[in-house]
């Protein structure tokens, strides 16, 4: 039998063009929620994303349906946005590495992350993930603590490789100014206008920002500090195992900044917050506060306050004299320290699925955050009396470590799979 070829056949095969896919053709199921104006996707090879021409500027359009500008997804075919409804180039992604390469992190609404990961995640009703604002990544490790620099629009952020100070003056886009390698940073605290204080185990440094050469090292603990708060104007608090709160004074030469030591604690001290005043609380791994006055360097424990059932983890000054704590028996409490009441006028009924409440952090006068062990962030607000309430919940792809507020409404939240999330409130 002859073969018959190609050539001699009468009609020869053609293969079908292949048919790609642009914003243009959606799914049925998607079809009323994709407006009809987007532009073209060009041409690309399948899995190829590093050939992609990079555009002039990342797509601004925003999907109707979950309101969220469409973010890149780590797969080579393209990126998808909050509710996977509209589609991106993986051109996008390309122009993202490039961005991180420089340092520099773009406005997207939406992380940098892999599909299982998206999936994994984002199952979660849509409200809780509105505003999530920035994603940063520099970090290896969990991030351990943030500060914020209202002066410099300055967020610090630590892990146990070091701590990164982000510049957010620009809308939209954090850019790295500075790293500080110093290792297993525990906590930091923002001094004044331009210092910064890192704490690792019973090692506390101070720098300037200006001059991150020009290291001051406080000594005096004799055991590990816990907690570091700034305590007035160039003054610095830290409490210890050691069962002390001392008082350092940063104008004073190197070597002689510890100008007041508080005695009297129940034991060793986790946690140290200034009032404001010349008044200091703190706590002592029980269900109790102390709040210290101090006059001309003498300290002394004015009052004492219960309510709390079990131990407490965290506090945080309030605006026109309050308190804020909040306790492993699932409870935030709100005190009134004006003389002569000293009272705890709010309870806060904690709902998040850990019970331990990790830590609290003031939001305004009238607003709080809440971190457990968990992957969420609870706003409370405090108007009025009685019990308050949990008004918005914003929830993360990992367990949430520290939160912060960073200025013009923001919220800072540190993960501890390494990523610091901005949120708008």
């Amino acid at each position: 039998m002859k073969r018959i070829t190609p050539q001699e056949h009468d009609s020869p095969y053609q293969p079908p063009p292949t048919k790609r896919c642009t914003p243009q053709e959606p799914t049925l199921q998607h079809q009323s929620l994709i407006t009809p104006h987007e532009p073209e996707l060009p041409d690309q090879p399948q899995n190829t994303p590093q050939e992609h021409e990079l555009p002039d500027q990342p797509p601004s359009y925003v999907c109707p349906a979950c309101d969220t500008v469409p973010g890149a997804v780590r797969t080579g075919g393209g990126g998808t946005c909050l509710c996977g409804v509209l589609s991106l180039a993986a051109a996008l992604q390309s122009q993202s590495d490039m961005q991180e390469e420089a340092g520099t992190y773009v406005n997207e609404r939406l992380p940098v992350m892999d599909v299982a990961r998206l999936v994994a995640d984002y199952s979660a009703p849509l409200q809780y993930n509105r505003h999530l604002f920035l994603t940063l990544s520099r970090h290896q490790n969990t991030v351990t603590a943030l500060c914020y620099f209202p002066a410099y629009s300055y967020l610090a952020s630590s892990s146990l490789e070091g701590t990164i100070i982000w510049d957010l003056s620009q809308p939209g886009i954090a850019t790295i100014v500075q790293r500080i390698s110093t290792k297993s940073n525990e906590s930091v605290c923002a001094i004044g206008r331009g210092r910064l204080a890192t704490l690792s185990y019973d090692k506390i440094e101070v720098r300037d920002l200006n001059e991150p050469e020009d290291v001051r090292e406080l000594l005096g603990h004799t055991m590990k500090v816990s907690s570091i708060c700034e305590a007035g104007e160039g003054h610095l608090a830290s409490a210890s195992h050691d069962g002390t709160i001392r008082i350092w004074d940063l104008s004073q030469e190197k070597g002689l900044e510890s100008v007041g030591t508080l005695h009297g604690t129940d034991g060793a001290v986790s946690t140290v917050c200034a009032l404001g005043g010349g008044r200091l609380a703190s706590t002592s791994f029980n269900s109790t506060i102390k709040v210290w006055e101090g006059e001309k360097g003498t300290w002394k424990c004015s009052h004492t306050l219960h309510g709390h059932k079990s131990c407490v983890t965290s506090l945080c000054a309030l605006g026109f004299g309050r308190l804020a704590s909040c306790s492993s028996d699932g409870t935030i409490k709100i005190w009134d320290l004006i003389e002569g009441t000293w009272r705890c006028t709010q309870t806060l009924i904690e709902q998040h699925p850990s019970y331990t409440i990790r830590s609290v952090r003031a939001l305004g006068s009238n607003r709080l955050a809440s971190i457990c062990n968990d992957r969420e962030v609870k706003i409370w607000d405090l108007g009025g009396t009685g019990e308050g309430k949990c008004i918005q919940t914003l929830r993360t792809p990992a367990g949430v470590y520290a939160v912060c507020a960073a200025g013009k409404g923001r919220l800072a939240s540190g993960l501890n799979d390494g990523e610091v999330r901005i949120w708008h409130q």
